[in-house]
């Protein structure tokens, strides 16, 4: 068997192994990776923001699932984990954040989206990063939240902020 036969056959091994959600959500979380990071790049990051849902400041409000919905959750962040080790543009932290607050709502998970900052001790220089959250799931970039301090959060849109959105359109 040639080398190009034996890693077809190891992919559909491991294709095989994914969840069905997985599987039906990798295609559309890698397309969604990318409009997340061209939005980034092209975006004022005020009108990204008013996206992500109410400025909670640094003390967002909890939100609380179900073990279904935990499950989910945790899909969803497999799926984002595993389609951004394969995009061929950058999909940092902000961007899986991005996406995976799309694909939290789509799911109707409530979430919250931080936003922080960390001093790099040997430059002085500023570190950020981005993760999210649901319930106690984190989504996205939650391996790597310690040391940071939170700057901002996003929570789930506050009823105000929904009829005002639905006036507006």
């Amino acid at each position: 068997m040639s080398s190009g036969a034996r890693r077809r056959v190891a992919l559909l091994r491991r294709v095989k192994n994914l969840s069905w959600f997985v599987r039906v959500w990798y295609v559309p979380v890698w397309i969604l990776l990318g409009m997340s990071r061209l939005a980034i790049l092209t975006l004022d990051f005020r009108r990204i923001a008013a996206f992500l849902g109410s400025e909670a400041g640094d003390s967002p409000p909890d939100t609380h699932l179900n073990s279904d919905q935990e499950r989910q959750a945790l899909e969803i962040g497999r799926v984002i984990a595993s389609a951004a080790l394969r995009t061929p543009w950058t999909s940092n932290c902000f961007t899986q954040a991005v996406t995976a607050r799309i694909v939290l709502g789509l799911h109707r998970l409530p979430c919250v989206v931080f936003f922080g900052i960390a001093r790099q001790t040997e430059k002085g220089q500023r570190l950020a990063h981005a993760w999210v959250r649901t319930g106690d799931v984190f989504v996205t970039g939650g391996s790597r939240m310690s040391g940071y301090a939170v700057l901002v959060a996003f929570g789930p849109f506050s009823e105000r902020t929904s009829r005002s959105k639905q006036a507006g359109s």
